[in-house]
């Protein structure tokens, strides 16, 4: 999965599924169910949402907002485990 590569839409949409059926999402994005499956698919979720947050406000103009949703991006991902690392 590239979060990198996707709109804000495809990312909020990729929470909205995660938050709906986190156990299912969380099954098909890991079906080898690794220890802490569960909350990577949660920081997954959070990341998502953060990243869809941050391109609207760069698209919009307001850098500094953009960056402050970045860094929130940056946090998530270094708590990601390593198997949830794209």
């Amino acid at each position: 999965m590239n979060f990198d590569g996707m709109d804000p839409d495809d990312l909020r949409a990729f929470h909205d599924r995660l938050r709906q059926h986190l156990v299912a999402e969380a099954q098909k994005l890991f079906p080898d169910r690794p220890e802490g499956y569960l909350r990577a698919a949660r920081t997954l979720k959070h990341y998502a949402s953060n990243k869809a947050t941050a391109m609207t406000l760069r698209l919009a103009g307001r850098i500094n907002d953009a960056l402050t949703y970045e860094g929130i991006c940056e946090r998530l991902y270094h708590q990601l485990p390593e198997f949830a690392r794209w």
